[in-house]
């Protein structure tokens, strides 16, 4: 019974070509759409037609930052990100390479996860910043051995450095890219 139910339904949907809503109503329904979430009108100051979404150009009347957002062209999905996959995988694989060889060095982050600061430095560290973090809001006697007074710190070649340090700041230390 249920294959006779989805063979009906095949019948009159599987066939049919995927509906493109066009541009007007591709821009009425990002507006309705981020107006309500944003609690407040959203115009849209632009769209284009881009692969299989449209760009939708929108900008919220109080805080008048615009921001893209993209749409499938039958206007059923919103997404506010579209990820080149090979750009995307190539980002991955330097990030996760400059931090094998970090961890290679035996280079730390000395850190609280959840705090501003910590937060920031793994940013700064990319996507597999995580693998070098020693928490100190688990281990503070570990931390304080290791020679931390303040966090976040890098440890390298057994010495602390603290604050924040950038990517090209580990580079040259180590030697990394």
């Amino acid at each position: 019974m249920r294959w006779a139910v989805f063979a009906l339904l095949c019948v009159t949907a599987c066939n049919q070509e995927p509906v493109d809503v066009g541009l007007t109503r591709a821009s009425a329904v990002v507006a309705a759409v981020f107006s309500e979430t944003a609690g407040a009108t959203v115009d849209v100051l632009k769209i284009t037609e881009d692969g299989p979404f449209y760009r939708v150009t929108i900008v919220s009347r109080e805080t008048r930052e615009p921001q893209d957002v993209f749409l499938t062209r039958d206007g059923k999905r919103i997404t506010e990100r579209v990820v080149d996959v090979d750009s995307e995988l190539r980002n991955l694989a330097e990030d996760r390479r400059f931090a094998d060889c970090l961890l290679a060095h035996k280079v730390s982050l000395l850190g609280a996860a959840g705090t501003p600061a910590t937060t920031d430095q793994l940013m700064l560290l990319g996507r597999f910043g995580h693998k070098l973090l020693v928490r100190c809001d688990m281990e503070p006697e570990n931390c304080k051995k290791l020679g931390a007074t303040s966090l976040p710190s890098i440890l390298a070649d057994g010495t602390v450095h603290p604050g924040l340090r950038t990517r090209a700041w580990l580079e040259t230390l180590t030697g990394c890219k």
